[in-house]
């Protein structure tokens, strides 16, 4: 079996109906949906996404992104024992499904220690001010926390090995700081990220987010402080032992 599309989804749309079942007549490949605790009143959507390659899992109660993934994660290494990689991706319709699948492509060819993050173009000119604003300040912080360059910190195109999955499932948080702390913490441990260019559709300044600007960016960005006064603190033990 090739690789496996994971998406978790929380209070679709009908834009999120719309694209799930294009993506799904598009790809070849198995589609697991997570749905992060929606209210009852969003069943009718989900079960509008109608394919023989979709399968749904679901949760009570809201419990974020994070643990959707982590979640998924755990069916998938359960169920799906075959399969040679995991590609993550938004349910919001920004990723264009000609870069999803080149994501799916990529990931069947991933070497050792190395996960793809599908990067998006984040020129003023082309984005909401929020995203880009967002994107700056995340991946500045980035930088000052793990030294690496990251043009795109938050996108949620992202892929996997199916060997990477345990230690996917051993990262901290459960809502949108777990994507961070994925970079933060596979580096560290010797992962190489991959980038690959994707294009993203922003459908009414990207006001189908379900990002909560203060709650999230707290959460966010809490991940590089900590991250960041470790390294401090690791470097000045090893001053003090010379």
């Amino acid at each position: 079996m090739s690789a496996i599309l994971l998406i978790p989804i929380y209070e679709p749309t009908e834009n999120t109906v719309f694209f799930i079942n294009q993506l799904a007549q598009s790809v070849k490949v198995p589609i697991i949906i997570v749905d992060d605790g929606s209210e009852k009143t969003y069943q009718k959507l989900f079960q509008r996404m109608e394919h023989p390659n979709i399968t749904k899992i679901s949760y009570f109660d809201n419990k974020g992104k994070g643990y959707a993934l982590k979640f998924g994660f755990s069916v998938i290494l359960d169920s799906y024992p075959d399969i040679t990689g995991v590609v993550t991706a938004d349910s919001d319709g920004q990723h264009e499904i000609e870069g999803i699948q080149k994501m799916l492509v990529a990931v069947d060819r991933l070497a050792g220690q190395e996960f793809l993050l599908g990067v998006r173009d984040f020129s003023y000119e082309n984005t909401p001010f929020r995203s880009y604003f967002g994107n700056r300040m995340t991946s500045g912080f980035y930088y000052l926390s793990s030294g690496i360059h990251l043009q795109d910190t938050q996108t949620g195109l992202r892929g996997f090995s199916i060997f990477s999955l345990s230690e996917l499932l051993k990262i901290e948080g459960n809502r949108f700081e777990y994507e961070i702390n994925q970079l933060l913490v596979l580096p560290k441990i010797g992962y190489r990220i991959t980038t690959i260019p994707i294009k993203t559709i922003y459908s009414d300044g990207n006001k189908g987010s379900h990002f909560r600007i203060f709650q999230d960016s707290y959460l966010v960005y809490r991940p590089f402080i900590r991250f960041f006064f470790s390294s401090i603190s690791s470097s000045l033990v090893d001053i003090g032992l010379f």
